[in-house]
């Protein structure tokens, strides 16, 4: 991988004791005052970031005052942990990469990260750089390019050959790509807001032994991105990797949501994947059928999820468990089915199991009535007044009111366009679209007549049939909103296990406070 140059390199070869001091260094260079030969007190701060980590010792902690920094680079072991931290109220930002190549014991915390206004960059070049990394924590931070700009740069970080890393509570805007895990182990990622990339993938994981923990991100590709490359996916995983979780995300905008697929270039010979939980995702406006598709792995559950457009697709896996799950398409390809139930289908008429409940209404808060995703082979027709609408033959006539969301890039506003022409599978639209469909087409949603409030919402009303019918013994924890199961009061239980009072789907119906 690419770094940038003129980097600020501290190396620090030995392993600090664990009963080190726990002393505090400040840096400000916005403080007149600030001077590398001061003690790095905060009323008299050093400088430079390279002059503080040449004093600090394990368990210490040095904090960033407000400014711009160089790019950084953190060698060593450090036990117990340095921290690098921003100091109260301020908004330290590095001008380049942090790289904890090798490292081990570091946390970072309040810490923005984006690359300098001028200067070469490659797009890979990693913002967060772990190869190599132990015992490592990265929180409260922001990574990403310069949001005016029309071709983004830089992978947000890079996790490779590593151990013992947490990614927690940091914003990711503008990248070229997102997070990458690779031949990695004991990684967690939590509560990552990644938005607008411009190339492949959200999340890719790559060949991990594992455990890899993935809880609680949102991820959409729901607006301008610059010029796109790939399928520019949520999640992605490549090859074999072994105890993956993927819980609690929240996903829409994207070409394909989870996807683990076959690669081509190492098939048959691909190794399988093994120990899957996809629990708890809501996931929608997907361009492709691709929600959760999994394609060779042993022992997968997939609980408690809602897919209001869509549904799992398991081919050629053993040890599956689908339970709790809301789909919007109906059953198609599971195979390796051992255990199902309570599931609840909003199309068809298929059951994987007697307590599944098909072709029933959730009871949304606010939904759309119907979705036409494009004609797969005409999507490239498609223009700006004239879509191919899959299934919409016959349903679709003119003076309908539809909302169009296009993979082009652009956010989904709740603006409604007429359909001013029917020309068989072709529908005519105005006003135009401000582009043509990007390379993935488009998907139209009708509302009812008069609706005005065009923002989907996928949380139960009160008389959904998924509130307290599920299997409570999934072992299922908080929802993605932080709920706990709640037994409401007014519903009987009709679920099963320990907790008869589970819900079907991703979000816990709780009532609101009397």
């Amino acid at each position: 991988m690419k770094t940038v140059p003129h980097a600020a390199i501290i190396l620090i070869s030995a392993a600090f004791a664990a009963d080190a001091m726990g002393g505090e260094w400040h840096v400000a260079p916005a403080n007149a005052a600030a001077d590398d030969g001061n003690p790095g007190t905060a009323e008299r701060p050093f400088r430079t970031v390279t002059a503080a980590l040449g004093k600090a010792q394990a368990g210490d902690t040095v904090f960033l005052g407000d400014g711009d920094y160089p790019a950084q680079r953190i060698a060593g072991a450090f036990a117990p942990a340095l921290t690098l931290a921003a100091a109260a109220n301020a908004k330290p930002r590095l001008r380049g990469a942090l790289d904890l190549s090798g490292a081990s014991g570091v946390r970072v915390r309040g810490i923005a990260i984006s690359w300098p206004a001028e200067g070469s960059v490659g797009n890979m070049t990693p913002f967060l750089q772990l190869a190599g990394a132990r015992d490592i924590e990265i929180s409260d931070s922001e990574i990403g390019d310069g949001a005016d700009r029309t071709e983004w740069r830089g992978m947000a970080a890079n996790i490779s050959r590593a151990r013992d890393i947490a990614l927690r509570n940091i914003r990711i805007r503008n990248v070229y790509f997102g997070v990458n895990v690779e031949f990695s182990e004991r990684v967690t990622l939590e509560r990552l807001d990644i938005r607008l990339w411009t190339h492949e993938d959200g999340i890719r994981v790559r060949e991990c032994p594992g455990p890899v923990l993935i809880e609680g991100c949102y991820l959409t590709n729901a607006g301008v991105a610059g010029r796109k490359g790939g399928h520019v996916d949520a999640i992605q995983v490549v090859y074999g990797s072994d105890n993956l979780t993927i819980r609690n995300c929240h996903i829409h905008g994207v070409a394909q949501a989870i996807g683990a697929f076959t690669d081509s270039r190492a098939a048959p010979d691909q190794r399988r994947r093994r120990n899957w939980r996809i629990e708890g995702n809501l996931i929608y406006d997907v361009y492709t059928p691709h929600h959760a598709t999994v394609v060779g792995a042993d022992g997968v559950v997939v609980v408690n999820n809602t897919f209001p457009q869509g549904a799992a697709r398991l081919s050629r896996c053993t040890g599956v468990v689908v339970k709790n799950n809301i789909f919007g398409e109906p059953a198609g390809t599971i195979e390796g089915l051992t255990e199902a139930g309570h599931n609840l289908w909003l199309a068809g008429a298929a059951k994987l199991a007697p307590t599944d409940i098909a072709g029933a209404d959730a009871r949304f808060v606010n939904v759309e009535t119907a979705l036409y995703r494009m004609d797969w082979g005409k999507r490239a027709e498609c223009t700006e007044t004239r879509l191919y609408p899959r299934g919409a033959a016959g349903r679709l006539k003119v003076g309908d009111r539809i909302e169009v969301f296009t993979s082009d890039g652009s956010g989904r506003d709740g603006t409604l366009r007429e359909i001013t022409a029917v020309d068989g599978d072709a529908i005519d639209i105005a006003p135009p679209l401000s582009a043509k469909p990007g390379s993935l087409g488009a998907i139209v949603y009708v509302w009812p007549p008069g609706h005005e409030n065009r923002r989907p919402d996928y949380r139960l009303r009160p008389d959904s049939p998924a509130i307290d019918s599920a299997d409570g013994d999934v072992e299922r924890g908080k929802d993605l909103a932080g709920n706990e199961p709640f037994d409401v009061p007014e519903a009987p239980n009709t679920g099963a296990g320990r907790m008869p009072y589970l819900d079907r789907g991703a979000l816990e119906y709780v009532p609101a406070p009397r």
